[in-house]
């Protein structure tokens, strides 16, 4: 029988696979991890405060608590050099002295865990074919939203709001409400009806039948 009041003894391991087959097991981020020169193979629990999604290849610290079973061990990870942050469920979240760096990437990533290293996540992190959306909060106040079709929207640090649909339709659906628009100039670059260019009626004063109405693309708005 294992002794009530064992002390604890704390190694350096390696993460060797990631144990679960469903979201639900995997999300609880259990472990078998390689102790070198000791032991092989031992099962580990991570930690309350473990964020970051283990990959095979991590350095771990190792707790085990009943030395003479070997039956128990609690993990947590060492800091990565480059890296502020966490990374789970194909999520990423990084931390720079320059922004907050949210990432949400396709599931699909996540399929094989018992798989992952760190090499294959740093390869998906640089490709981003795999990202579905990304929020970027700059330290210069600037806020930057993509998503995978390359919709952006960008909110700049002078207040400037950019947004660019790549070719994408914009809906705006108000349920009744109202537009209103004041204190600038509305500009509609491209607009024409036939062959005449310009999206508004430069001169709305009545002119002789076969005369054109003078267009603008510009609107001042008071």
């Amino acid at each position: 029988m294992s002794k009530i009041g064992v002390e604890a003894e704390i190694f350096l391991g390696v993460v060797s696979k990631i144990l679960g087959n469903t979201e639900e097991e995997r999300l609880k981020f259990l472990i078998e991890a390689d102790i070198p020169g000791i032991i092989k193979g031992v099962n580990a629990f991570p930690r309350r405060d473990v964020l970051d999604e283990p990959k095979v290849g991590d350095q771990v610290i190792l707790m085990r608590l009943d030395p003479e079973q070997n039956s128990y061990y609690l993990y947590w990870k060492l800091k990565e050099n480059e890296f502020t942050g966490f990374r789970a469920c194909g999520k990423e979240f990084s931390i720079t002295p320059d922004h907050i760096l949210i990432e949400v990437y396709d599931k699909k990533i996540w399929e094989e865990p018992e798989q992952r290293t760190y090499n294959d996540w740093d390869e998906i992190i640089n490709d981003r074919q795999e990202m579905i959306s990304s929020i970027e909060m700059k330290d210069s106040g600037e806020i930057r939203m993509l998503n995978k079709t390359g919709t952006e929207v960008i909110i700049k640090d002078d207040g400037n709001v950019e947004v660019n649909t790549a070719g994408h339709n914009m809906k705006v659906d108000l349920g009744g409400g109202t537009i209103t628009l004041t204190n600038g100039t509305l500009n509609l670059n491209g607009g024409k009806v036939g062959a005449i260019p310009g999206a508004f009626i430069k001169d709305p004063v009545y002119k002789k039948e076969g005369m054109n109405f003078g267009r603008t693309n510009k609107v001042k708005l008071e």
